[in-house]
């Protein structure tokens, strides 16, 4: 499903870290979000941030498990098991950000595993613009400039 919706608190989430974020190490977390019935479409309604756990540079974020797997699992529960993982979202140090060949492959990786969605979302958040990335048939695409 391509139909893809951005709830408020989320693009100011985005804003935020547009205007306060040094983009000297780059940043990153998980999207998570619902399935809105009433508007066919997924809507992004959460976003996790970086942990000590995670590893980051100036052009490398490796998310782990530990802190956004417990994240996902309390929003799950308090949600009544309607909000799950969507994807992967972190900042590169440009203008307009463009994924690496590490990112697109990372991204074909987390797309064949199974999910509640038939989509995985990956948004890059750059200095001025923010590009949100699906994967089908194993081809990247964009679907989105924010």
């Amino acid at each position: 499903m391509r139909n893809l919706k951005i709830d408020d608190s989320i693009m100011i989430e985005i804003s935020s870290i547009q205007s306060k974020h040094n983009f000297n190490r780059e940043t990153g977390g998980i999207l998570v979000g619902v399935y809105d019935a009433r508007q066919k479409a997924v809507r992004i309604t959460d976003m996790s941030f970086a942990y000590s756990s995670d590893k980051r540079n100036r052009f490398y974020f490796n998310r782990k498990s530990k802190g956004h797997q417990e994240y996902i699992d309390e929003l799950w529960e308090k949600s009544a098991h309607t909000k799950a993982y969507l994807g992967e979202w972190h900042t590169h140090n440009q203008d307009v950000p463009m994924p690496s060949l590490i990112d697109k492959n990372s991204w074909r990786r987390i797309a064949k595993q199974p999910n509640n969605f038939d989509n995985c979302y990956f948004m890059i958040i750059g200095r001025k613009c923010t590009i949100i990335w699906t994967v089908e048939n194993n081809t990247v695409i964009e679907i989105e400039r924010i």
